[in-house]
């Protein structure tokens, strides 16, 4: 199984996740899903800005997740770039 989440840039709040009767709190939604998950392949797409911000705390709670990294959208070949690295980061069959 892989999860392919995002990270961003914004200033994230703690808070608690609820999928079912399980609940995590945290300020990064992706850490929550790996916790559910905890055989899941983590894959995580994010910016230069992203990766900036918030990858060395992510990467404190996940464990080996693997960055996608991806350039801002500021026009169409970035945005086929984005589309493309969504794409190849997606294994056969999930």
């Amino acid at each position: 199984m892989t999860i392919l989440t995002i990270l961003g840039v914004n200033k994230y709040a703690e808070t608690n996740y609820v999928w079912g009767e399980r609940t995590y709190r945290t300020h990064l939604f992706p850490a929550a899903v790996a916790s559910w998950f905890p055989d899941a392949a983590v894959k995580v797409v994010a910016t230069e800005k992203a990766k900036d911000t918030h990858w060395l705390t992510l990467e404190a709670v996940i464990p080996d997740p693997t960055r996608i990294d991806i350039p801002d959208g500021a026009d169409d070949t970035e945005l086929w770039e984005i589309f493309n690295a969504l794409v190849d980061s997606v294994p056969e069959g999930e």
